[in-house]
């Protein structure tokens, strides 16, 4: 579509009567985040373990390219769940793993050296959490075991846009 400047023929620029804007979308990337996190001591099988993704901070454009933006970035997940010793002790535990994460944007007006910036980030889609490597731990006070797990696995999705800057405003 073009612009509905007055006098304007529908193509992008200048017209004979006024400037039209110039249009600056907004795109985004989705990036599928997993996480493979080794739980030691391992995690009581019989007990929930929660997860909470979050980004440890803003995500950054890396690099500029011929119709390509690179953004890179970090996200952490902390992960709750009781814990089982040698010994068969059973305590809260709270671990976090952390993942780096890079994806590439398609941008026509994107050139080397451009200045784009992260206008928006967020975390789209939280996976539900799923135990593996399943053994077991004596139970409480020696008494008999229990099953453990020693590894939590989790696909999380985050987004991430970015809008071109315009240095026209600049002092």
């Amino acid at each position: 579509m073009g612009c509905k400047c007055s006098g304007h023929s529908g193509h992008f620029g200048h017209s004979a009567t006024g400037n039209c804007p110039i249009i600056n979308p907004r795109t985004c990337c989705q990036i599928v985040i997993e996480f493979k996190t080794q739980l030691v001591p391992p995690a009581l099988a019989s007990a929930d373990v929660t997860t909470k993704v979050f980004f440890t901070q803003p995500p950054v454009v890396e690099d500029v390219c011929p119709e390509k933006v690179i953004v890179c970035g970090t996200v952490a997940k902390r992960i709750t769940y009781t814990a089982v010793d040698e010994q068969g002790n059973q305590c809260p535990k709270v671990i976090c793993d952390e993942r780096p994460f890079q994806c590439i944007i398609d941008r026509d007006d994107a050139n080397e050296g451009d200045p784009f910036k992260v206008c928006g980030f967020t975390v789209l889609c939280e996976g539900t959490p799923r135990l593996q490597n399943r053994g077991t731990r004596p139970g409480r006070e020696g008494i008999g075991s229990v099953d453990v797990f020693w590894k939590v696995l989790e696909k999380d999705i985050v987004k991430v846009c970015i809008r071109k800057f315009s240095c026209d405003d600049c002092e």
